[in-house]
């Protein structure tokens, strides 16, 4: 039977994540979970029940805007594409919940799988500058993210990043034609393993990438539109707002809704686990 694979990029809300792998229909899909280095896995599954999910073992240290992220979900995409009866996958955070209910998100999905933001990067964009600058965001002593000073001393694998950078440095970045958009995103089998085989048989765009800024929402939709075209895509499946603080917003009510274009739209992030938000957002939208 075909299944859709759920791929998971966890860190701090094992909460959320056990509601959305307990919740009447997930049967329908497979989970694959990445739980970032520096979180203790036994400590995350305490007293819950995350064994239908796959945990993969191959994890890395995430850190925001760094190649790890991508790192990460390249796992999760090559333990989702060994079980032949995962046909779409779709990318999600721990902190995201079903917007409308599983059986017409699968409905949603089989009719249209290839779904992600992707928008043209001008030569002149902050984006292109993104990618054709050099960055190295994948250590504490490096995270672009306010840490305390003690956090960022210096240790072997930041020296070691750090000769890998220089040596890349030597020549210019591959000329791409550049895309970008929201990390989260749903593909169809086919576009995902191109996009893998490509990576894998072309190290210089993969080390261009490695040392790029915030690569998540760059890297997979360069790619698609690079090896996929022409390529019907809908908007990113993920609701998400960046207009209200803290950015992303964290929604806690139904009425946080309003005003929102949900059109489309299939899951949510980020949830605010302490709210009866989930359960009576399921609820409402079981049915339908």
């Amino acid at each position: 039977m075909n299944k859709i694979a759920i791929l998971v990029l966890a860190a701090n809300a094992p909460e959320v994540l056990d509601a959305l792998i307990h919740a009447p229909g997930s049967d329908k899909f497979n989970f694959y979970v990445h739980l970032d280095s520096k979180r203790s896995a036994q400590d995350y599954c305490l007293s819950r029940d995350l064994s239908t999910a796959k945990f993969i073992s191959n994890r890395v240290d995430v850190f925001w805007g760094g190649f790890n992220m991508i790192r990460a979900t390249i796992e999760l995409i090559k333990a989702a594409l060994a079980e032949d009866q995962n046909k779409i996958f779709c990318l999600i955070s721990d902190d995201s919940f079903y917007l409308i209910s599983p059986d017409f998100i699968c409905e949603q999905l089989y009719a249209n799988p290839n779904r992600m933001d992707c928008w043209h990067a001008a030569q002149n964009s902050v984006t292109y500058g993104r990618y054709q600058n050099f960055y190295y965001f994948d250590s504490q002593p490096s995270t672009p993210k306010p840490i305390t000073p003690e956090l960022r001393k210096i240790d072997s694998s930041f020296v070691i990043g750090i000769q890998k950078l220089l040596s890349v440095m030597r020549s210019p970045k591959p000329e791409l034609d550049l895309y970008c958009g929201s990390q989260w995103w749903s593909l169809h089998r086919e576009v995902v393993s191109k996009i893998i085989d490509f990576l894998d048989s072309n190290k210089e765009i993969s080390d261009a990438f490695e040392f790029s800024a915030i690569p998540d929402e760059i890297l997979f939709q360069t790619l698609t539109m690079k090896l996929c075209r022409p390529l019907d895509l809908k908007k990113s499946p993920m609701l998400y707002d960046f207009n209200r603080n803290p950015k992303p917003f964290i929604f806690s009510d139904e009425s946080e809704l309003a005003n929102l274009n949900i059109e489309d739209k299939l899951f949510i992030r980020k949830i605010n686990i302490g709210s009866d938000f989930i359960l009576k957002r399921y609820l409402d939208n079981i049915k339908k």
